[in-house]
């Protein structure tokens, strides 16, 4: 009897998840790429081109 109401709940929770994912895709990988990093992993892989570059240019250091 209450088999419906299971089927439904389901299908809503489907539905929020995927619209959850498309909007994480939207927002992530779409977005300006002129803003700032500021995720994690960015800041420190560009931390650490910085280094590198900067250890380049002076190798006695």
């Amino acid at each position: 009897m209450w088999n419906w109401v299971w089927i439904l709940l389901i299908a809503i929770g489907i539905l929020l998840i995927i619209e959850e994912i498309s909007q994480f895709i939207w927002r992530r990988y779409l977005k300006d790429p002129n803003e700032e990093n500021t995720t994690l992993l960015r800041r420190i892989t560009a931390f650490g081109k910085q280094t590198i570059n900067k250890y380049r240019k002076n190798p006695s250091l």
